[in-house]
């Protein structure tokens, strides 16, 4: 009657719908923009274009409401670009940007109506360009440095020359013949440190060799195709890395790193040596769950996955680590696994393919929405699913599968007062409530 709606299920948030790309202030992890265009599926990767918007792309269909197939152009005011519509036939994994031309990795098979295997370049009207490396696997990455495209994934040729995993593409769409690191397994991400001479790619996955050398899931080969004597040697695999201030930040699912030195899915080492900074070491007291993304500017370093805790604290799928190693109790977490983050000059764009708000309130099971649509301070939190509610006289009788509702003993069957408190009401059903 005063137009509470209360609601149960199997949730444990409530939040505002924000979609499957979600854009932050970086310094302080609120919302940027609140009518930022919603993606209506996963987003794997954005960019920003250098003019106030972002390039994203991933395995979505809808943008804004605007029909869109793997990659997309927001501007500046927040709108789609209606003139940028490449069509992308399957998933964009990578983006980078360079010579005017929008370079995009993934699993696709063409782009509007040119076949195009996994790579392909794009202009600024959406459509292919002659560029057509031809990858037969999946590509995870790539980055353009210098006029050359460096990019990783499962692929083992480009163009029906062999180069596995690792391959370097001048703008032409030629191998360039120097390059050939050879790993043996899947590559998931590298980047180029442009201050070295030579230029120096590094690269992560789940790989054990590069050519014939033992490297185990990261590495570094120069522009002229050498292999660095850089070893980080994580035991496990190794998802997302990211270079700042001489210093290259790992992430993935890993417990050891650097001949048995403890480090849980995250480690950060002096990219001129083997060294790993010690006082940077966040998850030391735990991390639940692997790390697939990191980026990091002056703010810290960011970090977005599929866990929960984090050096002991509560933190669910994106936290934000300082550059001294010390977590950010005030930065905002996201509802579900993070897959992707970008940065630009004040913001941070988070992106998932379940994602769907970024700092929501934890409500497991049970929560009430007020008539203005801001969420009660009603929490009864029922440690199993809620299949059935009933209101009565200002009493809401719930039925499900829980076992408890807060610290009390309430068997499928429970009645909560609007303070959200269990009443004295314990029918103590022994099997499974569907209706009420």
């Amino acid at each position: 009657a005063d137009g509470t709606l209360y609601l149960g299920g199997d949730f444990t948030s409530v939040g505002t719908y924000m979609g499957a790309n979600i854009p932050l202030k970086a310094a302080t992890g609120d919302l940027a923009w609140g009518d930022f265009p919603i993606v209506e599926g996963s987003v794997f990767t954005t960019i920003p274009d250098g003019s106030g918007g972002w390039y994203m792309g991933g395995d979505f269909i809808r943008v804004g409401g605007v029909a869109r197939n793997g990659l997309v152009h927001v501007l500046s005011d927040k709108t789609v670009d209606p003139s940028f519509n490449p069509n992308v036939t399957g998933v964009v994994n990578a983006i980078s940007l360079g010579g005017g031309l929008v370079y995009i990795g993934g699993d696709f098979t063409a782009v509007g109506v040119s076949s195009r295997n996994n790579l392909a370049a794009v202009d600024a009207g959406g459509l292919a360009t002659v560029w057509n490396p031809n990858s037969n696997g999946v590509v995870n990455t790539l980055v353009i440095n210098a006029g050359v495209i460096y990019t990783g994934g499962a692929f083992t040729t480009i163009g029906g020359v062999t180069r596995n995993r690792l391959a370097a593409i001048n703008t032409a769409g030629s191998l360039i013949t120097t390059w050939n690191p050879n790993a043996d397994g899947i590559v998931k991400d590298l980047v180029v440190d442009a201050t070295s001479t030579p230029s120096v790619i590094y690269f992560v996955g789940e790989f054990t060799n590069i050519g014939t050398t033992i490297r185990n899931r990261a590495a570094s080969v120069d522009s002229g195709g050498t292999l660095t004597s850089w070893n980080p040697a994580a035991n496990g695999a190794v998802n997302a890395l990211a270079i700042n201030n001489g210093l290259v930040y790992l992430g993935g699912l890993f417990t050891t790193v650097s001949s048995g030195s403890s480090r849980t899915n995250l480690a950060a080492f002096n990219s001129g040596n083997n060294a790993i900074v010690a006082t940077w070491n966040p998850s030391a007291n735990s991390m639940d769950g692997p790390v697939n993304t990191i980026a990091v500017n002056t703010n810290g370093v960011y970090v977005g996955g599929l866990f929960n805790v984090i050096g002991g604290l509560s933190r669910s799928n994106l936290v934000r680590v300082g550059l001294d190693g010390v977590i950010d109790d005030a930065f905002q977490d996201a509802n579900a696994q993070v897959s992707s983050l970008s940065l630009d000059a004040d913001r941070v764009y988070v992106g998932g393919p379940q994602l769907t708000s970024i700092g929501a309130t934890t409500r497991n099971r049970l929560a009430s929405i007020n008539s203005d649509a801001t969420l009660n301070t009603w929490n009864p939190n029922a440690n199993g699913s809620v299949n059935a509610l009933a209101l009565d006289s200002g009493v809401i009788y719930a039925g499900g599968a829980f076992t408890s509702i807060g610290t009390n003993t309430r068997n499928r069957l429970a009645a909560i007062d609007t303070a959200g408190g269990a009443t004295v009401w314990n029918p103590n059903a022994n099997g499974l409530v569907n209706a009420l």
